[in-house]
């Protein structure tokens, strides 16, 4: 996908609580499921690298993320939403 709808109310509803750098995880995670239309990888070490978190706050504000937005398969961390307006 190049493109993915962006409902800004909704996004602000559902991230209200983020910090700075949470919201930062979240939207590079998403751009990255979009991107590769695919389920996030189970490797917190992927997840790390895919937010580009090198301190311990970024890959802390990552694990938030992936535990509240994400919910975890057999192949993957999922996310209902993005699910949907990828089919």
């Amino acid at each position: 996908m190049h493109h993915y709808p962006m409902h800004i109310g909704d996004y602000q509803k559902d991230t209200a609580w983020c910090s700075m750098i949470e919201d930062c995880a979240y939207r590079r995670l998403l751009d990255h499921y979009y991107a590769t239309e695919q389920k996030l990888p189970k490797e917190i070490r992927k997840l790390h690298n895919i937010c580009r978190a090198t301190t311990a706050a970024e890959k802390k504000a990552v694990e938030t993320v992936v535990s509240n937005f994400f919910t975890e398969t057999e192949s993957g961390y999922s996310n209902s939403r993005c699910d949907e307006v990828i089919a």
